[in-house]
């Protein structure tokens, strides 16, 4: 077996980190401590004010780099690690998150020489140190030969792939541009599709894991939705929708783009009836059904029988809304 690390392709792991002091010293090392030696660390404190850019600076090193901004988000301190870095491989992981040890030594043996492939791996979501559950089974965790078949089947079966899972040459970084510092939500699934859309495929690290740490109070997914982070969901779709018809239209590109559009409109129909018209629009301009499947056992078994739009009057009838 070819001993890679001989060959020695680089790794940047690009952290950006804002108010995570009880958890930022484990996410370091957990990149530390990785088998695949030749690594570098890009650590961006957005602003905290915590300790968290003293606990990144303990670890300043040949190996491990920290810059300090105004606070501007985790998009913009995401871009500014990329602009710092000089690595072969890009890994992104935020300031909360964990890798397990050998997740970039088995990721960089399956890209080896396969040129514009990326990888992906597992994860899991956990919410204390003491407790790091299995894996649920994904419909997408295997490798993919057309990296379009992957971004269908999120959207089909209503799946997500954690920021960190994947690992991407840095010529494609380069390519796809700079994370939107525009998007409130769902930053992550835009830009990754964007990095997919110009892969060449994508190659499943079956026994890598990334650990998704939840229930942090900084965290946008525990934010309300408010009109401006729901836009920002629905703009992320339509970014997505134009990259992959640049690429493909077709039957089952359409059918796919209609589960995350009917999911929208499930959730927002009765908070924001204007956003959710633009979504219903596009079903209609491409005359589809909504995918009732979107929601509840209840609400798909009344849809089943008077119709996706008369169940959400329904729903909003019933609701008082």
């Amino acid at each position: 077996m070819i001993n890679l690390q001989i060959m020695a392709p680089k790794v940047s792991i690009l952290i950006p980190v804002y108010n995570s002091e009880k958890y930022l010293r484990q996410t370091i090392e957990s990149a530390l401590n990785q088998t695949w030696k030749n690594i570098e660390l890009i650590i961006v404190d957005d602003g905290s004010t915590d300790s968290s850019l003293g606990i990144a600076r303990q670890f300043e090193s040949d190996k491990v780099k920290v810059l300090s901004t105004i606070n501007q988000g985790a998009c913009n301190a995401r871009n500014l690690a990329f602009s710092q870095s000089s690595g072969d491989y890009i890994q992104y992981l935020d300031g909360d998150d964990l890798l397990s040890a050998k997740k970039l030594e088995e990721q960089i043996s399956l890209l080896g020489s396969s040129g514009r492939a990326i990888s992906s791996c597992k994860w899991v979501r956990f919410y204390n140190d003491h407790d790091y559950p299995n894996p649920s089974f994904q419909h997408t965790y295997k490798s993919y030969d057309k990296p379009a078949d992957l971004l269908l089947d999120l959207w089909s079966h209503q799946e997500m792939m954690q920021t960190s899972v994947w690992l991407a040459p840095r010529e494609i970084i380069l390519e796809v541009g700079p994370w939107n510092t525009s998007l409130r939500i769902n930053q992550d699934g835009e830009f990754f599709g964007r990095v997919m859309l110009r892969s060449s495929g994508v190659l499943f690290a079956e026994n890598s894991l990334v650990y998704y740490r939840s229930g942090v109070n900084n965290s946008i997914t525990h934010k309300p939705r408010n009109r401006e982070i729901v836009s920002s969901l629905l703009r992320s779709y339509t970014s997505l929708e134009s990259e992959i018809f640049k690429i493909e239209k077709s039957e089952r590109v359409y059918k796919a783009l209609s589960y995350i559009y009917s999911s929208f409109i499930y959730h927002y129909n009765n908070l924001y009836p204007d956003l959710a018209n633009t979504a219903r629009n596009k079903l209609q301009e491409w005359r589809l059904k909504p995918m009732i499947s979107v929601g509840g056992s209840s609400f798909v078994r009344v849809s089943s029988v008077i119709g996706f739009y008369n169940t959400l009057r329904l729903r909003k009838l019933l609701s008082g809304n």
